[in-house]
C-alpha cells in the first residue's frame, strides 16, 4: 500500500536480524505536532493526514493485520509539507486479527484503547489510536492526561477527557 513503509528483505548474521526497508527521509508526525512550525494544523491538513492514515490501516485490517501501535511517532513523510506521502511504520506489535489472543498490554499508553489495557485487541483498537491523534492534531493535546501511567489508562477506561479543548476549536464565520 503507498502509505505503508515498503519491506525488501530479511538477512541474519552471527548477531543480529536485519529487517531492509524503505527509506523514508522525513519527519515523523510526533515531531511535527510538538515543533512550533507545525502546531496549528488546518482542517485540510488534518483530512489529509486522516485520510492517508485511515486509507493505511483499512488496508491492514482486510488483511486481517492488527497495527497495535498507532501513534504520531510511526507515522512519517517521505516528502517533507506533503502529507499524502504519510508512511505508516514500525509493525513490531502488529499481529494477525485471529492469532492467539495474548493477556498483556502492549502498545503506547497515551494512544491506548480502552481494551488493550487489559490485554486484548481488534480492529477497533487500531481506529481507537487514529481517534486520538485527530483529537491532539485538532487540539494539540493529549485527550487523556494524568500523573502517571495508571491515572491514564484510568481515564482511557472511563472515557474521560478535556471536552472544552474541542470547544475551543469551533470555526469562526
Amino acid at each position: 500500500h503507498p502509505n505503508i513503509v515498503k519491506y525488501f528483505e530479511t538477512y541474519e548474521d552471527d548477531l543480529f536480524l536485519h529487517i531492509v526497508m524503505e527509506h523514508i527521509p522525513g519527519d515523523n508526525l510526533f515531531k511535527m505536532i510538538t515543533n512550533k512550525v507545525y502546531v496549528n494544523f488546518t482542517e485540510r491538513d488534518i483530512y489529509e493526514i486522516m485520510t492517508c492514515l485511515l486509507k493505511s490501516v483499512l488496508f491492514l485490517h482486510h488483511n486481517n493485520i492488527v497495527h497495535r501501535d498507532i501513534k504520531p511517532d510511526n507515522i512519517l513523510f517521505s516528502l517533507p509539507g506533503k502529507y499524502s506521502s504519510l508512511k505508516l511504520i514500525d509493525f513490531g506489535l502488529s499481529i494477525p486479527r485471529n492469532a492467539k489472543r495474548e493477556r498483556y498490554r502492549v502498545g503506547t499508553p497515551y494512544y491506548m484503547a480502552p481494551e488493550m489495557i487489559k490485554g486484548k485487541y481488534c480492529y477497533e483498537s487500531d481506529m481507537w489510536s487514529i481517534g486520538v491523534i485527530m483529537y491532539v492534531l485538532v487540539t494539540g493535546h493529549q485527550p487523556f492526561r494524568g500523573k502517571d501511567q495508571e491515572k491514564v489508562f484510568e481515564r482511557i477506561s472511563e472515557g474521560k477527557y478535556d471536552v472544552k479543548l474541542l470547544n475551543k476549536q469551533e470555526c469562526s464565520p
